[in-house]
């Protein structure tokens, strides 16, 4: 990226007058296309009603599946969107059938709320969690992860990015 290119994304960004920003992956600065676009779409709400703002702009929000479809090379149905990515998360979670005796591995740096849900399901289900220890890096250890497998785990989760740390653990090989 040029300096051009960087002077406009700094001047569609009216956050960045006042500060430097480097939280991108948790809660990026809005530019200003997009916030004009939610505080349009929500005055609008404000002066017709929820469902009725929805099937006003039903064909604009729609086109959004398709672009992000194009954009990951997938098909607009699918393509499922959700509030925050901890929500997303979530739903494809508990979507899992799990059963006594099955194991879930996981890196020791994974988000608290992931943590829970694994919890939740070794109260329920008798499902065991268990930390992959970290290599000398403080990524997941490949080499303990592989030592791990076998028939019983039934999900390896890994935060691939957390937004805390600026760890970066390896999901490619995981």
């Amino acid at each position: 990226m040029d300096s051009d290119q960087l002077s406009v994304i700094r001047s569609e960004t009216p956050g960045l007058e006042n500060v430097i920003h480097l939280n991108n992956a948790g809660a990026s600065l809005m530019p200003q296309s997009v916030l004009e676009t939610m505080t349009g779409y929500l005055e609008l709400e404000s002066e017709v009603g929820g469902y009725e703002a929805f099937d006003a702009r039903r064909e604009e929000l729609d086109t959004f599946y398709g672009a992000a479809a194009r954009l990951i090379g997938a098909r607009p149905e699918e393509i499922a969107f959700a509030e925050s990515a901890t929500r997303a998360w979530q739903l494809a979670f508990y979507s899992l059938k799990f059963s006594e005796g099955d194991r879930i591995l996981t890196s020791r740096t994974e988000y608290a709320s992931n943590y829970i849900s694994y919890l939740q399901m070794s109260r329920k289900y008798g499902v065991s969690v268990e930390p992959v220890p970290n290599d000398s890096s403080g990524q997941i250890s490949i080499e303990e992860l592989e030592k791990r497998l076998d028939e019983r785990v039934k999900l390896v989760a890994l935060t691939h990015i957390p937004t805390n740390s600026g760890l970066i653990n390896p999901a490619g090989e995981v």
